[in-house]
């Protein structure tokens, strides 16, 4: 029962929106607190929590998001993507990879030394070979599609249409932004971004 409950969860169209439920219960808690945000950055589908927490779409909306989000992007595929998580210094990695022949993409950057490869899970063999080889430590992580690469351009073309029906609030500078579901995740980029437009300032560690 336990195992079978597992797999489910790592089914994308039911992922996805327990992950928004958990998500934001816990932001609610927060609140609960009187415990708020000078700013809020989501990473991968957390930039719709993010979204939501900022009060730049409803929580009704947020929801539709993350059902249609998952919906999509497991009819989007075809059973045959994977994803693997590499420690390695990602300054230098992606250009390694490119000569490896491997076709996978770098689709997360986690932090600086930390990032996820996505692709064809005949491809992402002869990747993680490559990470092995190299001294890289890299490990295939529990989830059912290549997320971030064009093998959820199916999932990317229909979410576009569903985003255009919802309303997203504006910020003082009159802008808004959702990321595609194709696209791949610099969190390790944005978090600086995010911080240095807060006017604050951190310290990051080699973890991230």
């Amino acid at each position: 029962a336990v195992d079978e409950f597992d797999s489910n969860l790592r089914k994308t169209d039911i992922a996805q929106p327990a992950i928004g439920a958990v998500s934001l219960a816990m932001y609610e808690i927060l609140k609960r607190f009187s415990i708020r945000a000078d700013m809020v950055a989501g990473h991968s589908f957390g930039e719709l929590t993010a979204l939501c927490a900022a009060d730049r779409i409803s929580p009704d909306d947020f929801f539709a998001l993350a059902y249609w989000r998952g919906r999509l992007m497991n009819e989007a595929s075809d059973g045959s993507g994977v994803m693997t998580a590499v420690k390695a210094p990602l300054d230098r990695f992606e250009a390694l990879l490119k000569d490896s022949g491997a076709q996978v993409v770098l689709a997360n950057k986690n932090s600086l030394e930390q990032g996820v490869l996505s692709g064809p899970e005949h491809e992402m063999i002869k990747a993680e070979a490559f990470c092995r080889e190299n001294g890289f430590v890299c490990k295939r992580l529990p989830v059912s599609a290549a997320f971030h690469t064009t093998m959820m351009d199916k999932a990317k073309a229909a979410f576009k249409k569903i985003l255009a029906d919802i309303a997203v609030g504006e910020d003082e500078s009159g802008s808004a932004a959702v990321r595609p579901t194709g696209e791949g995740v610099w969190f390790v980029d944005a978090d600086d971004e995010s911080v240095t437009a807060a006017g604050r300032t951190y310290q990051r560690t080699p973890d991230g």
